[in-house]
């Protein structure tokens, strides 16, 4: 009877324990602001401002997007913006040279990802 009663203590505290855990997670993902939202996420898109001048204004040129990045300096913008804050920069031409992805990710909290293309502007999602 002794060992139930302990077995059961034992189990109630682990079920509180993650309760606990539970609602601290909540009230965390409650408090901080949505992917796409906040500081660290403004940041990001005042650093993309140049590169999305400069890509607007390649195509404007030629009529399609680069294959790099570096394919627009020195005519369309002075030099690349150097990375800092832990951002992580990327630039893809999904299907073809008709349209492009500028992504940018920073961390905390969770991975936040913002995705820019001419279409549809910017789309931002994340994960823990």
């Amino acid at each position: 009877m002794e060992l139930i009663i302990n077995t059961m203590n034992s189990n109630m505290g682990k079920i509180k324990s993650l309760f606990s855990f539970l609602f601290i997670v909540l009230i965390v993902s409650c408090m901080t602001p949505a992917p796409g939202v906040g500081k660290r996420a403004e940041a990001g898109y005042i650093f993309c401002i140049p590169l999305i001048n400069a890509l607007d204004a390649f195509h404007s040129d030629s009529s399609y997007y680069p294959e790099d990045l570096y394919s627009l300096v020195p005519q369309y913008i002075e030099q690349l913006p150097r990375i800092r804050n832990n951002y992580r920069l990327i630039y893809d031409l999904p299907d073809s040279i008709s349209t492009y992805v500028l992504q940018f990710r920073y961390f905390g909290p969770g991975t936040n990802i913002c995705n820019y293309n001419p279409k549809d502007k910017w789309k931002c999602y994340g994960y823990y």
